[in-house]
């Protein structure tokens, strides 16, 4: 029988509203003496309103509303009952059990209060409750070869029942918030199987799931001024997630994150790719493409889900760096800096400019983002090969981006020797540089005439994100998510301009004139696109060791 994947979202406006009165017995047990108990409860539309006349019903946990067609074949409803004049309630008779208390008014606001009794307390106050505005479930399933099977959705614990149409779709309104249980099924249960799975409700939220994977977590981006300070929105955007065991069970994944979805809350799938995974130290690094983030918010969120474990079905990886540093989207190379000693450093995006290491490779050590690359000073370097022609050559006075975290060991004054490469593009092409002046410098080479250049101050010892931008004849310059320089200056030069070699990373392009770079660099981007201030600053904000956007609940 095939297996009828679905998703669903849930849109409340309501408040969790919920009670454990003890715990250590299971749902439904009868089997140790009990004297009847009475619970009694009261509930509030806020502050001194009391909530006269709601409707309060009573349902063992495990209750399902009868579908058309099998009235008989459901259990049936505990208790019914309505609040009085002060919003008071009370129930009497209840055996051993968990029971979910709903207090409806049955126009515009309910609330649901959860209780098990199994240790013979006679009488039980729960204490008091506010009822919050209805909040609706949506959502659609599969129904691929299953034509002609009438489905239905069902809550646990509460009396709802809904039609799946003939699309998949099905809705529910006027629902309490809580954590529910939906099942799908129909009558003749020979043809469906049954299906199980969860949602919780949040207020003004909409809640997504995933089939078969029962861990989440929510991230939230921060761009008020509290987080990221990011005021306008910035679009298609590779949102760095970091995991931690604080965070995130990594015992309950399988062991490179395959089980791991990452979805937005209408249920949407978002592109991701995991630079780092390690089970063992607790630790991954993971990048998602969202395609709007919202300036000057705090709200805004996704989902990841998991929960396959070690021993669960083995889930194919939708890790995939290409969908999120998309060239579609301007990213030409991204190298994350984050392979091991002495092997190939990949470009995450489909170009593939790969990175071949230098004979005396850089060293693989701790970065920003997962591992970063060493450089020696001496002899150590990378080369993007067959990029001397193609998507990183740029046009003198174009309009592109190179952007990299630095960490530099040393800062030297001198001749033109003490120069040290971060990147650079051709002899004469473009080149990002720790300059012998002590500066970060960007620099275009222009036709047989000048070098074009933006410096500031540069450091040692302390991760620096750089990002310089060229648009045209404007040139920019970012240290740590700031504007550090937009002043253009000049030194004359009457060489040609060359396009004819290799990026390269670590040293100057040229063979005989070195110049290597001593230090760690870390996330390494080329882009052919002009990205405004906003974007670098969140770049900035939202890599830096203490991350100033995302925080996961």
């Amino acid at each position: 029988m095939k297996r009828h994947a679905f998703f669903f979202a849930a849109l409340v406006t309501v408040c969790l509203c919920m009670l454990r009165c003890s715990t250590g017995k299971l749902a439904g047990a009868t089997d140790m003496p009990n004297e009847q108990t009475t619970i009694t409860a009261g509930i509030l539309y806020g502050p001194d309103r009391p909530a006269s006349g709601v409707t309060i019903m009573v349902v063992p946990s495990e209750y399902l509303a009868p579908i058309p067609g099998n009235l008989g074949k459901t259990q049936r409803f505990i208790a019914r009952t309505t609040t009085d004049e002060s919003g008071n309630f009370y129930v009497d008779s209840l055996d051993n059990g968990d029971y979910v208390i709903e207090a409806n008014d049955e126009k515009s606001a309910a609330c649901v209060i959860r209780c098990q009794i199994d240790n013979g307390i006679k009488n039980r106050k729960l204490g008091v409750f506010t009822i919050k505005p209805f909040g609706a479930i949506a959502g659609k399933i599969d129904t691929a070869g299953g034509s002609g099977i009438t489905r239905y959705v069902q809550i646990f614990g509460l009396n709802r029942v809904a039609l799946v149409k003939a699309d998949g779709t099905f809705g529910f309104d006027s629902i309490p918030a809580d954590t529910f249980t939906l099942r799908i099924t129909c009558l003749d249960s020979t043809k469906l199987p049954v299906l199980y799975s969860t949602v919780q409700t949040r207020a003004g939220e909409t809640v997504p799931d995933y089939p078969g994977l029962n861990l989440s977590k929510q991230v939230f981006l921060n761009t008020t001024v509290g987080g990221a300070n990011v005021p306008a929105n910035v679009y298609n955007f590779p949102v760095l997630v970091r995991l931690t065991n604080s965070n995130f069970m990594f015992n309950r994944a399988q062991p490179k994150g395959q089980d791991l979805r990452i979805i937005k809350s209408n249920g949407t799938l978002l592109p991701f790719e995991i630079e780092q995974w390690d089970s063992a130290a607790g630790l991954a690094e993971i990048w998602v493409k969202v395609d709007t983030v919202f300036g000057n918010n705090n709200s805004q969120n996704f989902w990841l889900f998991w929960g396959a474990g070690t021993a669960g079905t083995v889930h194919a990886s939708l890790s995939n760096g290409a969908t999120v540093f998309d060239t579609a989207n301007g990213f030409q190379g991204v190298w994350h800096m984050g392979q091991t000693t002495g092997s190939v450093v990949n470009d995450a995006t489909v170009n593939h400019f790969d990175a071949t290491p230098s004979d005396t490779a850089p060293v693989s050590v701790a970065g920003v983002v997962g591992a970063a690359a060493q450089f020696d000073g001496v002899s150590s370097f990378l080369t993007m090969k067959a990029t001397a022609s193609g998507k990183l050559n740029f046009p003198e006075q174009g309009i592109y981006m190179v952007s990299a975290w630095v960490m530099a060991d040393t800062l030297k004054t001198g001749d033109n020797l003490q120069r040290q490469y971060i990147l650079q593009k051709g002899n004469n092409q473009y080149t990002l540089q720790l300059s012998n002046s002590q500066n970060w410098d960007f620099g275009e080479y222009e036709s047989a005439n000048r070098w074009s250049y933006t410096a500031s101050p540069g450091t040692a010892h302390v991760w620096s994100h750089i990002a310089a931008v060229r648009i045209n004849s404007k040139m920019y310059l970012y240290v740590n998510g700031i504007c550090a320089d937009s002043t253009v200056k000049f030194i004359p030069l009457t060489e040609a301009r060359s396009t004819d070699a290799d990026l390269v990373i670590g040293k100057h392009a040229g063979a005989a004139f070195t110049s290597y770079f001593a230090g760690k660099v870390d996330e390494v981007r080329i882009e052919n696109s002009a990205v405004g201030a906003d974007w670098i600053r969140l770049c900035y904000m939202n890599q830096r060791i203490d991350d100033k956007l995302t925080q996961i609940k």
